[in-house]
């Protein structure tokens, strides 16, 4: 859904604001775990952050920057290397909430014993 969307630019930054406020809203089997949405790969590879920073005629930095606000506190390494792309052509097309976003990613480890990552401003 979210690709279709964004490639046909049928997508509203307040659609997309509110898609992503109904599933933060909702609760995995009453747990106090917030539901996400997965930025997977099309049959192209493309995810919908970069379809919609596809190219310098068709760049929505208004949406890119939507997508990047709302997926920068999704939990450690989800949909990360996908979002490879996307993040590139975030720094190329200049969306302002990219330092942000790449500050969120920098978090500890579950599952690696390192002490030297910790949140520090990349801007």
């Amino acid at each position: 859904m979210l690709h279709y969307m964004t490639e046909t630019k049928s997508m509203s930054i307040q659609n997309l604001q509110a898609l992503f406020d109904k599933a933060h809203e909702f609760k995995l089997r009453n747990m106090d775990v917030a539901c996400t949405l997965p930025f997977l790969e099309d049959c192209n590879g493309n995810t919908p952050l970069d379809l919609a920073l596809l190219d310098d005629d068709n760049a929505d930095i208004n949406l890119g920057n939507c997508m990047l606000s709302n997926i920068k506190d999704y939990p450690y390494l989800h949909s990360g290397p996908l979002l490879v792309t996307g993040v590139i052509r975030a720094f190329k097309y200049g969306v302002p909430v990219l330092g942000d976003f790449l500050d969120s990613r920098l978090v500890r480890s579950p599952h690696l014993h390192c002490s030297s990552l910790s949140r520090k401003a990349i801007k």
